[in-house]
């Protein structure tokens, strides 16, 4: 169950904590909506002479959330005015915020999102706040990342990633060589039992690190050596899918023949809604 937002901003140093469970920082939190998995925009195009259309994409459009206070002045001298502008520095409009969402008292994920509006009438007998933020990626993240180490294989052994967040995710493939190599296959078994394959052929030395990131947002193959960063896109076979994780069990494994090169995959639980 939801019973907090922590909430800071670019605007200030401060965070400010709503709980959904009592106003004892003068703050009611009346509804929070946009928590919900964010529509998908279908594109189709209809036939000439026939019932139905064809299906060309989908996606999903940017989350709105919108926070719903009252103000509730406490003993101290807090008037409904200065609770009002000791929200400014945290929901002025275009201020960059960053919310997370707390779960039977928990931080459970968070979202970065921009200030849209926030809007109160200032003569209403129930004084109250409206403020809406628009969060140009619809994920919640899990607030810390999962990791699993494992290693090259010269044969079919695989590992299985459970991945537990609720909607598709990239992840950050690293690996540091322990012996020269020319490359090496990665392979994705999905639970719905498609499979990805990303071919990477290149020269790589004793000590060179590898990073693969298949995040929608940062894709890219680099090769570190002696702390020095370029490029491996090139090496990357067109034939390559970039692999991603959905929810459920996902087998991996990195072919390479020799001996095996530990590696590691870390990535983010991403949700569509809480």
């Amino acid at each position: 169950m939801l019973t907090g937002v922590i909430v800071t901003s670019d605007a200030t140093t401060a965070s400010l904590t709503l709980s959904l469970q009592d106003s004892a920082n003068g703050y009611i939190v009346k509804d929070i909506t946009g928590l919900d998995p964010v529509k998908s925009n279908i594109a189709s195009s209809p036939f000439a002479g026939l019932d139905g259309a064809q299906f060309q994409s989908n996606k999903r459009d940017v989350r709105n959330v919108v926070l719903t206070l009252g103000i509730e002045p406490y003993s101290g001298g807090s008037t409904v005015q200065a609770l009002r502008q000791a929200l400014y520095p945290f929901f002025m409009p275009k201020t960059n915020v960053h919310m997370v969402f707390v779960l039977d008292g928990t931080p459970f994920a968070y979202v970065d999102g921009q200030v849209e509006s926030f809007e109160t009438p200032l003569f209403a007998k129930d004084p109250e706040i409206a403020i809406s933020v628009l969060c140009f990626d619809p994920d919640l993240k899990g607030i810390s990342t999962v990791m699993y180490a494992a290693s090259t294989s010269p044969n079919t052994t695989d590992f299985t990633i459970d991945y537990a967040g609720s909607v598709e995710t990239g992840f950050l493939f690293e690996m540091t060589a322990n012996r020269a190599m020319t490359g090496f296959d990665l392979y994705l078994r999905r639970p719905n039992n498609t499979q990805t394959v990303l071919n990477l052929a290149a020269s790589i030395l004793t000590n060179d690190v590898i990073q693969l990131s298949s995040h929608p947002r940062s894709k890219y193959a680099k090769l570190i050596r002696g702390g020095v960063e370029t490029s491996l896109l090139y090496a990357v076979a067109p034939t390559s899918k970039w692999p991603s994780l959905l929810p459920g069990e996902n087998y991996l494994r990195v072919y390479s023949p020799g001996a095996p090169v530990p590696l590691s995959v870390t990535y983010p639980n991403l949700y569509g809604g809480l």
